[in-house]
């Protein structure tokens, strides 16, 4: 008797924790410097010829084609080992060249399986070298993207340009996100230099707050200082300790990685971690409550596959990089990538997904969110290019033009759509020309003039890609052009 009054006990405490339990969604946000991801060409203006056929590092197809597939595996394992199959959300890079290399990086068939696509805005650094952000749209919902230019605080410095903030704003679980990419300037420019660059961030990321409190803000990119020094500690506010983070600060995980003695490149047999994300303090759960109704830190993690690491040799137990003292290694990168692993109850994911989804329907479009300018500069150099090596390009170069064109063209033709749709359902509605539709007539007016400025442009590419035989067959290929909108999502636009 006894027994049976304990067995139904035991089954009675079991059904009330299995009714309790709750689902919870990881997402995992990571971070990788991809060495020197430069396609095989020259690009005006920048000092990248040691990455060309005849350059110093002899880059080829062969090799280019290597980097893409070994940079594709790194990317797509990132994650894996608490979500297998699913991996990163959102990917921050930096070395990357230019939106060629990225097009050409997302058609790789591991991160094409899950549809990853890419921001990025051409910056000034000299050698080319840019920062970007992948995402998987199913994951993550794209809203701005803004290249925050680094300042010069010192006038013997005005003309020298470096990499900018690439930030990028969007949603996440259902709740609104920022990240801001970074890759500050070497070691070989000194300390000052870094610190700017984590003044000038700290400013960048309480404008977003600014804007929305609720922003969870997540800084990334390759320091190039550990998380114990000035800029970082200092003037970013990056804490060490969950407890010591107060407001106006930031939570740095990764200085207690490194005090374990584990780096995520490594110089003269000691390790630095200067590849780093950092959060807000409405990321944290500082009091420990477990409370996961909002989007919560939960851990992080060096993603050190085997396979990035070599195995014998002088270097072995470090990053195997893509070429070292002029040989090509086909390695990966001299960095190893990063990742943090956010939690959230499943049940408010999707409640608050939904949420999103009402309140982008909603939203009007902003002329304020597309950078005209930019726009203006990548057709620019789109046509400056074409003019001069288009006849000698392939049938995938072209293609990579012609991918770089509408992934220019994309944020202005989703504006377009939306002021369409807008206006036609408002016009459906009642049929009169109130304040609401007059403003947006207004808009629409204005966005038309920023965009008679590129329209010249698109249509010269195209003339000038006609007079190529095989940019013709590229720019008559109704499948290639079918398929190149799916990927860019905009196959739903009628256009």
């Amino acid at each position: 008797m006894k027994r049976h009054v304990l067995l139904i006990a035991l089954l009675a405490f079991v059904a009330i924790n299995a009714s309790a339990q709750k689902n919870y969604n990881v997402y995992a946000v990571g971070f990788y410097n991809v060495e020197n991801l430069f396609d095989t060409e020259h690009d005006e203006g920048k000092n990248d010829y040691e990455y060309t056929p005849n350059g110093g590092n002899k880059w080829n197809e062969l090799k280019y084609t290597r980097k893409l597939h070994n940079m594709a595996r790194a990317l797509s394992d990132m994650g894996t080992d608490m979500l297998p199959g699913l991996g990163c959300a959102v990917i921050g890079l930096s070395e990357v060249e230019n939106a060629h290399a990225l097009t050409d990086l997302c058609a790789q068939p591991e991160l094409a399986a899950r549809g990853y696509k890419f921001a990025h805005i051409e910056g000034p650094d000299r050698r080319g070298v840019d920062c970007a952000f992948l995402y998987n749209p199913s994951l993550f919902t794209l809203s701005t993207v803004k290249l925050v230019q680094y300042v010069q605080e010192l006038e013997a410095d005005s003309a020298f340009k470096t990499r900018g903030f690439l930030t990028v704003t969007g949603y996440l679980a259902g709740e609104p996100v920022g990240f801001i990419v970074c890759h500050w300037p070497s070691r070989a420019s000194g300390s000052f230099y870094r610190e700017s660059g984590g003044r000038q961030v700290r400013v960048v990321k309480d404008s977003l707050l600014a804007l929305n409190p609720n922003m969870k803000v997540m800084v990334m990119g390759d320091m190039n200082d550990d998380p114990q020094n000035k800029s970082m500690a200092v003037e970013l506010r990056a804490r060490k300790k969950m407890k010591d983070v107060k407001e106006g600060d930031m939570f740095n995980p990764w200085w207690s990685i490194l005090d374990k003695g584990t780096g995520t490149l490594s110089y003269q047999g000691s390790w630095n971690l200067f590849d780093q994300i950092v959060m807000t303090p409405n990321m944290l759960d500082i009091a420990g409550t477990k409370d996961y109704s909002k989007l919560t830190y939960r851990n992080c993690k060096i993603q050190k596959f085997d396979y990035l690491v070599n195995k014998e040799g002088k270097y072995k137990g470090t990053p195997m990089r893509t070429t070292a003292s002029g040989e090509w290694l086909d390695g990966y990168s001299d960095h190893l990538p990063v990742a943090i692993y956010l939690i959230k109850d499943a049940d408010m994911v999707k409640k608050d997904m939904e949420e999103v989804k009402e309140l982008l329907k909603s939203q009007k479009p902003s002329l304020g969110d597309i950078d005209f300018d930019a726009i203006e500069a990548g057709f620019n150099k789109l046509l400056a290019d074409a003019k001069a090596e288009g006849n000698t390009w392939t049938e995938d170069q072209w293609k990579g033009r012609v991918r770089g064109a509408y992934s220019l063209l994309k944020p202005v033709l989703l504006t377009l759509f939306d002021y369409t749709q807008k206006m036609q359902n408002k016009s459906d509605e009642d049929g009169e020309v109130d304040e609401n539709m007059l403003e947006m007539m207004t808009d629409f007016v204005a966005f038309g003039e920023k965009f008679e400025k590129i329209e010249p442009l698109m249509d010269e590419f195209e003339k000038v890609a006609k007079e190529s035989e095989i940019g013709k067959k590229v720019m008559e290929d109704s499948e290639f052009e079918e398929q190149l909108l799916k990927e860019l999502g905009l196959d739903d636009l009628g256009f």
